[in-house]
């Protein structure tokens, strides 16, 4: 909601400012480094290569994209995920 409100101010105040929101989903940083290690399966199935993560961010901003997700299958999960319902709902 905050960066759509960015979004909305600079058209209406006609600034030349592009606002992405990019939702990196599990990028294999510092971050990421948990007691239990993840199954490759699992690992390689969740966990982006940072390289190619800021190569997709990139991109997204590049093209001025509103949105994005990254890696690429989190918008896959993004969408089934708004089909359930949420809890207290």
């Amino acid at each position: 909601m905050y960066l759509d409100g960015l979004r909305e101010s600079a058209q209406q105040k006609k600034l030349s400012i592009t606002v992405t929101e990019l939702q990196p989903g599990f990028v294999d940083t510092d971050m990421m480094k948990i007691e239990t290690p993840l199954s490759p399966f699992v690992r390689r199935l969740v966990v982006s290569d940072t390289t190619i993560t800021a190569r997709q961010m990139l991109h997204s901003i590049s093209r001025k994209k509103n949105h994005a997700h990254i890696a690429r299958r989190y918008a896959l999960i993004a969408l089934l995920m708004k089909l359930f319902p949420r809890p207290g709902s």
